[in-house]
């Protein structure tokens, strides 16, 4: 008895590209499962199993099935890759969490609605905004508890999913910094304040004889460690001075902390003031650190943020 090839011509399969990109769930099953029975006689044993399994709504043994076709992709054609792989983002899309996570199905439907012709862009699209959804009620929740550490790892989350919104970064790196602005420990009264300003002008007479300008080119300089700066910003409003650091070179800053309580000390004697000097991540804007004068010590300390 001769044996059919395994590759055939699937001549018969309708372009998948006229599939609608907006339905819901329940219809794109539907579509799924009728598109199976359809093809069924032209495809593989092992992709006619899928499909059908599909078709009756037994999600797990379709995603074994598919796994399985995937574990040797050398001996798919691209239109059955491609169809294995939208049965694993189908399959792993019904089936959910716990099993597998949102970030799980959307890497696997990300990869297959990367393939011409899938079928897998809106599960991917859906379980993104899911994501999206997730993340940014965890910040919002993490922000009302005053719980800085929670609030920034759920942006962080949120920033880390391709769909974000950037504006909406920017609206909680507002309120991360007006939550650091109720907590700071010096809006507490401290006493020796007025002592300790004094003694930092007396040890810091070349900062009082800066300009602007010159002070921010200091600050700059200072911000560097082997000829190579951590500081992407420098930017003075009257006794506020903020800097930003890039993602990549916050272990250098972490390792520097010496050189902010001494920026922190030329802006106090440079103005005579109570001055503050903030620290934040240079892409997300988010607080990395206060530093502020203690007037029990005379010190200026760096408050290391949680995050």
């Amino acid at each position: 008895m001769s044996r059919e090839p395994r590759h055939r011509d699937w001549g018969c399969l309708p372009d998948r590209r006229n599939f609608p990109s907006q339905a819901p769930i329940s219809r794109l099953i539907a579509i799924a499962a009728g598109f199976a029975l359809f093809v069924a006689g032209c495809a593989p044993a092992a992709l006619r199993s899928t499909r059908n399994y599909i078709a009756e709504g037994n999600y797990p043994a379709a995603h074994d099935q598919a796994a399985e076709l995937l574990a040797h992709p050398e001996t798919l054609r691209a239109d059955e890759l491609r169809e294995a792989r939208d049965a694993l983002c189908t399959s792993e899309f019904m089936i959910g969490s716990p099993r597998f996570t949102a970030s799980a199905q959307y890497r696997t439907c990300a990869e297959a609605a990367a393939m011409p012709g899938s079928t897998s862009a809106e599960f991917a699209r859906r379980v993104e905004s899911r994501m999206l959804e997730t993340a940014a009620a965890r910040v919002e929740t993490a922000l009302n508890a005053g719980d800085l550490a929670e609030a920034e790892q759920a942006a962080i989350d949120y920033r880390n999913i391709s769909g974000h919104d950037p504006a909406q970064l920017a609206k909680w790196s507002h309120a991360m910094w007006q939550l650091v602005a109720k907590q700071d420990p010096s809006n507490k009264k401290q006493a020796h304040l007025s002592s300790a300003i004094a003694e930092l002008r007396r040890r810091n007479p070349g900062a009082r004889a800066m300009d602007q300008k010159q002070f921010v080119r200091w600050v700059a300089g200072r911000g560097a460690v082997d000829g190579k700066p951590f500081l992407t910003d420098v930017a003075l409003d009257g006794d506020e001075l903020k800097l930003a650091v890039p993602s990549s070179r916050i272990g250098t800053a972490a390792l520097s902390l010496d050189r902010f309580a001494a920026i922190e000390d030329a802006m106090i004697a440079r103005c005579g003031c109570d001055a503050k000097t903030n620290v934040a991540d240079a892409e997300t804007h988010f607080p990395l650190y206060l530093v502020r004068l203690r007037g029990d010590t005379g010190q200026s300390e760096v408050l290391v943020l949680p995050r």
